[in-house]
């Protein structure tokens, strides 16, 4: 009896210090949901012309909805746009998954790539500063911009709120909601709400079919910011940036990306191309 408690004893003591088994557990990717489902699922932006969305029947149109219908064809998927975002919240959509890959391309910004990965990219972009036309103020020196006098017009969480805080940080903002439409900023120019605002040539030139000879560019020669335009993903998806990056050479290659960006200029090199690789 003494035998079997000793035994009994021994028999608890070797089980009390056993750790518990450790279950390795393995998170699904983006890339492997995916193939999985063979639907990818798109974030998007509504930025005429890179993404236009009809007001009236919902319709998409613009540079990156039709190279994203075309990837789709290309690689096997189906393409659904599941949700509008602005520029301050699309980086948590995509690492909390509601959505697989920004489906409006933006700016390769340095900040966004500390957090979200980057495809190759479709095209660059120009960002100047415009003012009113009959302002006088900053044709000399847009150095006059960074005093407390000066007004910039900016955008919760985009690229103008940037600029804005790194190059002019005396100048005081008139800021929007991140989901204004970027057509506003120009606005607060002629309407005197702002002085100075950053943006690309494809807007203003938008503008300006309404409101001719309203603005001005102030940095033709020396461009604000010189960006690549990229679809963007949740961190660490090398698999499903590589699948993006080959898809994306292959158009580039048969020339659809300069086709399409072609057909949605308004004017002449508004957008800066990427150079063919056998260049």
């Amino acid at each position: 009896m003494r035998m079997f408690l000793v035994l009994g004893c021994l028999i608890l003591l070797a089980l009390a210090g056993c750790k518990p088994t450790q279950i390795e557990t393995r998170t699904v990717s983006v890339y492997d949901r995916i193939m999985a489902t063979q639907t990818l699922r798109c974030g998007y932006i509504v930025y005429p012309p890179n993404l236009i969305k009809d007001a009236a029947s919902g319709k998409f149109s613009g540079i990156s909805y039709d190279i994203m219908t075309r990837l789709g064809h290309d690689l096997g998927l189906k393409i659904e746009w599941v949700e509008e975002v602005g520029t301050g919240s699309m980086i948590e959509g995509l690492n909390t998954e509601r959505y697989d890959l920004l489906c409006t391309s933006i700016w390769a910004e340095p900040t966004r790539g500390k957090v979200a990965q980057f495809s190759i990219p479709l095209y660059f972009t120009s960002i100047n500063a415009y003012a009113r036309s009959d302002d006088v103020r900053f044709s000399e020196n847009l150095g006059a911009l960074n005093t407390d006098t000066m007004t910039i017009a900016t955008i919760d969480g985009g690229l103008t709120t940037i600029i804005a805080r790194d190059d002019y940080p005396k100048a005081k903002t008139y800021s929007l909601p991140e989901l204004t439409d970027f057509s506003q900023l120009l606005l607060a120019l002629t309407t005197r709400k702002a002085d100075v605002t950053f943006s690309e040539a494809a807007q203003v030139v938008a503008f300006e079919q309404n409101n001719p000879g309203t603005l001005k560019n102030l940095t033709p020669d020396r461009p604000a910011r010189l960006f690549a335009n990229v679809f963007t993903m949740k961190m660490g998806e090398a698999r499903m940036a590589e699948m993006l990056d080959n898809a994306l050479r292959s158009l580039h290659n048969e020339g659809f990306i300069e086709k399409t960006i072609a057909s949605y200029e308004q004017q002449s090199n508004e957008y800066r191309r990427v150079a063919p690789a056998y260049k």
